[in-house]
């Protein structure tokens, strides 16, 4: 579990470019990365800030596909495995296979070849012209889809590395499903990957392709409990997963009928992540399925950022403001029953990360400025590596409200500080 106390400015938009006045600015105190978070972040508040600092850097460098490519090579580092999978440019990949001979080596080189070939000949599909004699002319002919089709199955038979037969299958089944063979694609899947291969990230790619099949079939229902578990199970397909099962929900369908075991939890998770739902109250009724789970702990965190919005000054370098956080005792009962959450949850003996659930509690102490308590209640956590600049960051912040008129004026004042502070964390995610 990684917990760090940083102060986040989110810039919030409007559709047509950057409004950057500056009450449109909130801070936030409570990092998002506290908890298992990567694959979540768009459904936080300033998720395209969030997104565009973090999403492109978890999905090369922290993705299930990048670590199952590690296993698989292991003399490769990150950065060689993440270049050679994503480049764009082919002296760049051949390059990167330069005094790479073994057997495993050669065998890998050959799928990323046939795979980089799948995807030039799917590259149309990622034509946003609103001219659809434009994409067509970046469409490859039917003969060259049959023929790497051909390719693909006459590797898949050869290959006996599981993994590597299996990356072949997930190539085999997304050819025949952006034909449009659909049939042939769900029926190669149950024949071929179901039983047969370890359920790893790669199978869950497989299965994303599989339930697009029953949506283009009109199974709604089953495209949308498929979709569900890929949205439960992936870690790199979550938030397409989640996208594709609001297209199930817009044609009435929710998978409910092969719902079984933890299907009803996930649903509930999901549905709570949902910008229209009451979040606050999936999280009760989550956290009565699975107390104190992770995923209970992301719904919390949504409710965190709300009470932030509420709490915390939104004036750019906290001029406007005299207190931090803000004294308004009706918009603090939401953060009292947070604090009540996560105070109770961190006192229950089988609950996995007390560690965050402490961390949330002290926090929440914090925001309804009671800082003794949150002090007395952040030394309580043990084997956390963040709790002193907690500590350190609280005592400032007593120090500035307890101070008199010529310290606030003064330039090394604690406001001032705290401003720079801001400013070294931010400037990555905002632009000018």
């Amino acid at each position: 579990m990684l917990f760090i106390f940083t102060i986040t400015a989110i810039n919030s938009y409007a559709c047509g470019g950057w409004d950057f006045e500056n009450d449109h600015y909130y801070y936030q105190l409570f990092d998002q990365t506290s908890i298992e978070t990567e694959g979540y972040y768009h459904f936080f508040k300033g998720s395209s800030e969030i997104e565009y600092a973090f999403e492109d850097y978890h999905l090369r460098n922290n993705s299930a596909n990048i670590k199952l490519w590690k296993a698989l090579l292991p003399d490769w580092n990150t950065d060689e495995l993440v270049n050679v999978v994503f480049t764009d440019t082919l002296s760049v990949f051949y390059n990167s296979w330069k005094n790479r001979n073994s057997e495993i080596e050669e065998k890998s080189k050959q799928y990323l070849e046939f795979a980089r070939k799948c995807s030039n000949a799917f590259i149309y599909r990622n034509s946003y012209s609103w001219n659809y004699s434009e994409i067509q002319k970046t469409e490859s002919s039917n003969e060259y889809f049959e023929s790497i089709l051909t390719e693909g199955n006459l590797l898949y038979q050869a290959e006996k590395n599981q993994q590597l037969k299996t990356r072949y299958a997930y190539q085999i089944i997304r050819i025949l499903h952006y034909r449009k063979k659909y049939q042939e694609a769900i029926d190669f899947f149950y024949d071929e990957v179901d039983l047969n291969y370890e359920k790893n990230e790669l199978y869950y790619y497989c299965l994303d392709q599989v339930a697009g099949c029953y949506y283009s079939l009109e199974d709604y229902d089953k495209a949308a409990y498929l979709f569900l578990k890929v949205f439960e199970k992936s870690k790199d397909r979550i938030k397409s997963a989640f996208v594709s099962y609001k297209f199930c929900t817009n044609k009435k369908a929710e998978g409910k009928y092969y719902f079984k075991d933890s299907d009803e939890s996930t649903y509930l998770f999901m549905k709570s992540l949902r910008s229209f739902s009451d979040s606050f109250e999936g999280m009760h009724s989550l956290n009565a399925l699975e107390q104190g789970s992770n995923r209970v702990a992301i719904l919390y965190m949504k409710q965190m950022e709300d009470v932030e919005t509420e709490l915390l000054p939104k004036w750019l370098g906290l001029q406007e403001n005299k207190s931090l956080p803000m004294k308004d005792t009706e918009k603090s009962e939401r953060a009292l029953e947070l604090f009540d959450f996560a105070y109770n949850l961190s006192n229950k003996p089988n609950i996995k990360n007390k560690a965050f659930w402490k961390i949330s509690s002290s926090y929440l102490a914090f925001l309804i400025n009671d800082l003794s308590l949150a002090k007395e209640l952040l030394e309580k956590v043990q084997d956390n590596q963040f709790t002193e600049q907690f500590i350190l960051i609280f005592d400032g912040i007593d120090e500035y409200q307890i101070m008199g008129k010529s310290a606030k004026d003064s330039a090394t004042s604690f406001i001032e500080k705290l401003r720079l502070f801001l400013f070294q964390q931010n400037a990555r995610y905002i632009q000018y």
